[in-house]
């Protein structure tokens, strides 16, 4: 390994230190009270080490929100994929899912995501519409179902949004409730899917 590869696997290495210290105070204080100095003390390291890596903890939240939404994309994106063959409401209920599993996987990320920081991913996602595209993708597929006549309501971006916001609600609340259980989760995730699908498509003839 030569001098220059060592040295960036060094730099992200200690780059990943910061920002999972950075991740635990954030939770645990929350960010207003949360300092350079902090994220310094809880891995032993100089107030002046952070800043060679970071400008200031805004610079770090940034970095740690365009992580956690790129696997958050990524997690999307290949459970859509993975069901590309399936009918429309295959595919939504794939996505569906994949949000929820982010949420119960990943529940520090999306706490910080989605319900600590969500004014300023809305910031970061005018500035890269790249986040959006997943919400392209479920207008989309919904307005693929509304063209066969699956679903009651006949707006695209109603339901897009219907479905966005109850999803959003449920992954909220199984990644805070320490009293469910991962048993009583998975079951609260599968019939809260069920339930919408149910609600929002026509009965089959």
């Amino acid at each position: 390994m030569g001098h220059v590869e060592r040295r960036r696997r060094e730099t992200e290495e200690i780059k990943k230190k910061i920002i999972d210290a950075a991740t635990q105070l954030f939770l645990e204080e929350g960010y207003e009270k949360v300092s350079m100095r902090k994220i310094a003390q809880q891995i032993d390291y100089s107030p002046t080490t952070i800043y060679l890596y970071f400008a200031n903890k805004d610079e770090i939240l940034s970095h740690l929100l365009q992580k956690g939404f790129s696997q958050f994309m990524t997690a999307i994106t290949d459970a859509i994929a993975e069901h590309e063959g399936a009918d429309v409401i295959g595919k939504i209920r794939a996505g569906l899912r994949a949000y929820m599993q982010f949420g119960l996987d990943s529940p520090d990320y999306y706490k910080l995501i989605f319900v600590e920081n969500l004014q300023r991913i809305n910031i970061a996602l005018k500035e890269d519409d790249s986040g959006l595209k997943i919400f392209d993708q479920l207008v989309v597929a919904i307005r693929g179902g509304v063209e066969q006549g699956v679903f009651v309501q006949e707006d695209p971006y109603i339901i897009s949004q219907s479905l966005w916001a109850s999803i959003h609600g449920v992954t909220s609340l199984i990644t805070s409730f320490e009293k469910l259980d991962g048993t009583n989760k998975e079951r609260l995730m599968n019939h809260h899917i069920d339930l919408l699908l149910r609600g929002l498509t026509k009965p089959s003839s």
